[in-house]
């Protein structure tokens, strides 16, 4: 009796072993293209975005990370992936990742697919002027979105909070580079020593309406964390 006990709880183990699932693999993931917001500092935090298609739905995005090279002016950028064993559906998945690139010193720098060796893209960053965190104070951006109004109309609407009740907007600048929106929400200072009160607040901004294609928006925030978005202007519906 003992024996077969012991044959049936090996026949057990052996079934669940079986079924278990395994753990997805992480792969370094090729990158189609990047993102590059203009108007970096070396004071400021820089950030890039990149993007890549997966071949089929058992990709999953994973860690994406940076290597700085000072004396090539070169930045690698390796992006991870899961990958998962099992049926896959063969479908074209994009994706997009948000690169920190942290304190950059003033420079070119190209921009390189750590997996491929492709060029992505080159980073201008410029020597500081002042030493302040940026040449204007922001607001707190919470959401930006684009939207259309009629055939030819483009909208921006950002959406945040103000400090305090001594900050007032002052203005929205916006500006055009090749496939990428960047955004400056600009405060003014009408007093000092006021208690912090958060004031949210909405703004609209219309946008050129020849803009096409995905477009990546760069939107300035006060904490120094820009929003980055990927907008496909042709889609956006009212």
């Amino acid at each position: 009796m003992a024996t077969l006990n012991r044959f049936i709880l090996l026949m057990l183990v052996v079934s669940t072993s079986s079924f278990a699932k395994p753990d997805p693999t992480l792969v370094d993931f090729p990158l189609d293209r990047s993102f590059v917001p203009i108007g970096f500092d070396d004071n400021d935090r820089a950030q890039v975005t990149v993007a890549g298609v997966f071949p089929d739905t058992c990709y999953r995005v994973a860690a994406v990370s940076a290597k700085l090279d000072e004396k090539q002016k070169k930045i690698f950028i390796t992006q991870t992936a899961y990958h998962y064993t099992g049926i896959c559906t063969r479908v074209f998945v994009p994706f997009a990742s948000v690169v920190d690139l942290g304190i950059v010193g003033n420079g070119d720098y190209q921009l390189v697919d750590a997996a491929s060796g492709k060029a992505l893209g080159r980073l201008p960053v410029t020597r500081a002027s002042h030493p302040g965190a940026d040449d204007h104070m922001y607001a707190l951006i919470n959401d930006a979105n684009v939207h259309n109004d009629g055939p030819s109309k483009k909208w921006l609407t950002l959406s945040g909070e103000l400090p305090d009740r001594c900050s007032e907007f002052k203005e929205v600048q916006v500006h055009y580079y090749p496939e990428t929106i960047v955004v400056q929400p600009i405060v003014k200072r009408i007093g000092e020593l006021c208690a912090p009160y958060k004031t949210r607040f909405v703004k609209e901004v219309q946008l050129d309406s020849s803009l096409r294609g995905v477009q990546l928006l760069h939107v300035r925030s006060l904490s120094g964390q820009a929003l980055n978005k990927l907008v496909d202007v042709d889609e956006i519906v009212e």
